[in-house]
């Protein structure tokens, strides 16, 4: 990773001390978490707090966490969000990372080692202003998500056991994705995908993927699915 050049920089506007932006930096590779670090730290009107701030409501204005494919990312960064505001740093040629991490509530994604300290300034502010941001070499994924139709995630009522990936995999099934398809998307393999398919039909009680699919989008009544 390109080391991040600590730059001086003015907020848009005047902040007190004991109004500073507070930022977090938590759940990132070390050598990446300490330029990050050193880079925020330096700039005025921003103070960087203890990443054990996160667990607390109000103990940051912004948390700039690593999201990778892993479930425990993503639902880190689902809790979080409903707290504070996340920025996701993420692999740009990941499209699957990158629309999952949206989904799970992150408004801001920024290029994993290819963050300077320019754009690093820009994006906090715009960012705890109430906007979003995404890194230039993010962008074109995104759009190209857009183009190529990526379906939403929906998600229905659920049993209790099921987890977040299951969940998602059923409802990108519901969309018409196929398994190759989905594995592609949240960038692991097929049969991954196959395994996380299989203990989502025996928690809805069902044995094929027609099955799977009315249940889980509620065109069946729940009754008529073949118990597993």
């Amino acid at each position: 990773m390109t080391a991040i050049a600590p730059r001086r920089t003015r907020p848009s506007h005047d902040r007190t001390p004991s109004a500073a932006i507070r930022v977090a930096v938590t759940d990132t590779p070390v050598a990446i978490r300490r330029q990050l670090e050193e880079c925020v730290g330096r700039m005025d009107g921003i103070a960087l707090v203890d990443q054990r701030a996160t667990t607390s409501p109000g103990g940051a204005d912004l948390v700039i966490l690593d999201v990778d494919a892993r479930d425990e990312q993503l639902s880190r960064l689902r809790a979080l969000s409903r707290t504070t505001r996340v920025v996701a740093l993420v692999d740009p040629h990941a499209p699957g990372v990158v629309v999952r991490a949206v989904h799970a509530g992150a408004v801001g994604c920024l290029a994993r080692g290819r963050v300077d300290a320019d754009e690093l300034v820009r994006a906090v502010h715009e960012v705890v202003a109430g906007g979003s941001w995404v890194s230039p070499s993010v962008a074109p994924t995104l759009l190209e998500l857009i183009r190529t139709g990526v379906p939403d995630t929906v998600e229905p009522a659920r049993p209790d056991s099921m987890t977040d990936r299951e969940a998602e995999i059923l409802s990108l099934i519901a969309r018409g994705m196929s398994n190759t398809a989905i594995a592609g998307l949240l960038v692991i393999s097929e049969k991954t995908v196959k395994n996380h398919i299989n203990r989502a039909y025996a928690k809805l009680g069902v044995e094929s993927r027609e099955q799977a699919i009315a249940t889980w989008t509620g065109a069946v009544p729940d009754e008529v699915a073949v118990a597993a």
